[in-house]
């Protein structure tokens, strides 16, 4: 397997990813595990979720289980967080604002099973919240 480094982290992720955005839906979890581990086994390491791809983030979780060390996680924020609520519902349940992000990166890492995530992406702009803002909020919460 090739890899590549991501960007200034030092991190090295394979030049092949794992979108998951489908696991949970078209992809069920037996098979999601199944095809996850598999890439893993080739030596693919990176894998791409979200809060907003039901089911991914548990299906991943359960993939990696044991060998999570060897995973790149890169899940986003940004979208609505609370799976079925709108902004119609709770006008707090997306963007990124502090709040936000703290909720999104809260539940990701419940979701994940994991004390960390490696790549944090914003899904979505927030043409209300400056980005100098959104990426100090995301920093000062990665050192709280």
């Amino acid at each position: 397997m090739q890899y590549r480094k991501l960007g200034k982290t030092g991190i090295h992720v394979s030049a092949i990813a794992i979108g998951a955005m489908t696991y949970g839906t078209e992809v069920n979890e037996s098979m999601g595990i199944k095809l996850i581990q598999a890439a893993l086994d080739t030596g693919i390491n990176f894998f791409d979720t979200a809060d907003r791809y039901p089911g991914s983030e548990e299906i991943i979780s359960k993939a990696v289980k044991g060998r999570r060390d060897t995973a790149i996680i890169g899940t986003k924020i940004g979208s609505p967080a609370g799976r079925g609520l709108t902004v119609d519902v709770d006008p707090n349940t997306g963007g990124l604002s502090r709040k936000h992000i703290i909720q999104q990166v809260e539940g990701s890492l419940k979701r994940l099973n994991s004390d960390y995530i490696d790549l944090l992406y914003c899904h979505f702009p927030d043409y209300d919240v400056p980005i100098e803002d959104t990426a100090g909020k995301v920093e000062v919460y990665r050192l709280l």
